[in-house]
């Protein structure tokens, strides 16, 4: 008796094991094809694989129209490049739906438009517009992962990020996306379950 509940558990562990395997094999297709898009600089289709919920708290179309140009002005040229997955935790169940935490990293080139304005360097109200913003990708990505060519105006940065895998039956049957942002669990406390939120500040 006790060697069929032996058997019976393994066979149950072994099941779990191949289909939680099944998960992030079906995960990385979907991310591939993710970052494919970013690859080719489509800003505009990658929203449709972001988690559909929050798309109750900031309309689809409304973000697909803010993505569309956003990395072309007058002013600025944005093109991301070399997006890379680092990593891929096991998905994790939690209620009904499907969790995984994914790392990667890209590289985004970043020119400046225009001439640059001079800098009065004795007048305490001048502003350099481009050390200013030096500063604010530095804070981004640390200083180690940025490259300033003054000369050209161009910056060259190496962004490590993390975002949300999520597999909710409640918004169809595919793997999404939502990056894990400093205050989001504050800005969209209802985004994901307490259980959720909880898992991921306590294990991660």
């Amino acid at each position: 008796m006790m060697k069929k509940s032996f058997v019976f558990v393994v066979a149950v562990v072994l099941s779990l094991t191949s289909f939680a395997q099944g998960q992030k094999t079906e995960l990385k297709g979907v991310l591939e094809g993710y970052m494919a898009l970013l690859n080719e600089g489509d800003l505009v289709k990658t929203v449709d694989f972001m988690f559909p919920k929050f798309f109750e708290y900031v309309p689809k179309d409304a973000l697909k129209k803010q993505m569309d140009g956003a990395f072309e002005s007058e002013e600025v040229s944005i093109t991301i490049k070399d997006p890379k997955i680092v990593d891929i935790e096991e998905p994790k169940k939690i209620g009904e739906a499907f969790y995984s935490l994914i790392s990667y990293t890209m590289i985004m080139d970043i020119q400046l438009k225009g001439e640059k304005e001079e800098v009065d360097e004795e007048d305490e109200d001048s502003f350099d517009a481009d050390e200013f913003t030096y500063q604010i990708y530095a804070n981004m990505y640390g200083e180690d992962n940025v490259e300033w060519d003054k000369e050209a105006r161009k910056f060259v940065c190496k962004a490590n990020s993390v975002m949300f895998g999520i597999k909710d039956p409640a918004y169809g049957n595919t793997w999404t996306f939502m990056e894990q942002k400093a205050g989001l669990k504050a800005a969209l406390p209802d985004l994901f379950s307490d259980e959720v939120w909880n898992y991921y500040e306590t294990e991660k």
